[in-house]
């Protein structure tokens, strides 16, 4: 393990782990601010790659089943794009890391371990698959931040999936003004495990959304929908009816069963 101060002229891309085992291979800071700030970190399979802590900006961050964590018990990490292929970021204590482009999870899993934590999401949204490994997963207590806009989330099924939703999120999704969400994404399934907390409106374009998110009052519209072809899952906490209102052909109903009946075989 290697615990460095690295210089503020460090090459453009650091290299955390090849292919022995997990975590034999550890770069930590010491202090903020050592690595260039347009600088690409790549953290392989047996890399962690520690923050301890500190604040660095990074032009990108790829976690290539490896791990990387902001620290203990916080640590800030502004990255231009965060790629995570089966890897894992944790963000403990009021850890912070902010993307102003993509978040692009293949498998993986982003662990909001503090509720003080948050993932602010940029223009980019979140483009996420699951692949042989499993779903990719937003998971803790912490939040992921919409701001105050719209943000969108491609969710597809990776060829090799088993694993019936392609990204769980189970962290709770916040948002400000009219911070609203769009699933696209040809049959790829977002499930929302949450009571989130953005006041806009869940509009899926492309696959579906599976909503368990414990009684939120979301409203989720269908747009560019394909009677037959689109589904919309609709669950509250494991049970068969739920709080729902549907609007649409047919009238209201609170059944989830019905619900997924009436959208993917009634014109919409």
């Amino acid at each position: 393990n290697l615990s460095v101060v690295a210089t503020a002229t460090s090459t453009a891309t650091a290299i955390v782990g090849g292919p022995p085992a997990a975590n034999s291979a550890t770069a930590q800071l010491l202090a903020s601010n050592q690595i260039l700030n347009t600088a690409a970190v790549i953290v392989n399979s047996d890399g962690l790659f520690d923050l301890n802590n500190q604040t660095q900006t990074l032009g990108s961050l790829t976690v290539n089943a490896g791990t990387a964590t902001t620290g203990s018990t916080g640590g800030t990490l502004p990255l231009g794009s965060l790629t995570i292929t089966d890897g894992t970021l944790i963000e403990p204590g009021t850890g912070l890391v902010t993307v102003s482009g993509a978040v692009t999870m293949t498998g993986g899993l982003i662990n909001l371990q503090g509720a003080g934590s948050q993932l602010v999401l940029g223009a980019g949204g979140v483009t996420a698959s699951s692949d042989a490994i499993g779903a990719a997963n937003i998971t803790g207590p912490g939040k992921v931040a919409l701001g105050n806009t719209t943000r969108t989330f491609n969710v597809t099924h990776g060829g090799a999936a088993t694993v019936s939703s392609d990204l769980d999120v189970t962290a709770i999704i916040t948002g400000t003004a009219a911070a609203g969400l769009t699933k696209t994404g040809v049959g790829g399934r977002l499930e929302l495990d949450a009571l989130e907390t953005y006041p806009g409106a869940t509009t899926v374009t492309q696959g579906d959304v599976q909503a368990d998110g414990l009684g939120s009052t979301q409203v989720i519209t269908l747009a560019n929908a394909t009677a037959g072809t689109t589904q919309i899952v609709l669950s509250y906490n494991g049970l068969t009816s739920a709080p729902f209102i549907y609007s649409g052909p047919g009238g209201g109903n609170t059944d989830k069963n019905a619900i997924m009946t009436r959208l993917t075989s009634a014109p919409i």
